[in-house]
């Protein structure tokens, strides 16, 4: 089983709602020969998870023991889009 990860996918807030950042997510998931995409997220930053739920990521993990949760910036959230 192969997966892929993105990471440091950002969009400027003023491009919000334009369908720029689902259109990149679609375009990272239509490369190569993989089962899976994860992501991983701060629990503290709703509009990326939501971001992210929107376009079919699930949580599959969440890491509440981290240390990043004692500096404020919330806990690792791990989410899986599977490939279709």
């Amino acid at each position: 089983m192969a997966m892929m990860m993105l990471a440091k996918e950002f969009t400027d807030p003023g491009c919000w709602k334009k369908g720029i950042g689902t259109a990149l997510i679609n375009a990272a998931c239509s490369f190569g020969d993989y089962d899976s995409v994860i992501v991983e997220v701060f629990s503290d930053n709703e509009n990326a998870i939501g971001f992210y739920e929107k376009n079919s990521f699930v949580r599959i993990k969440e890491n509440k023991s981290s240390v990043m949760r004692l500096l404020g910036s919330g806990y690792p959230i791990v989410m899986e889009k599977k490939k279709i």
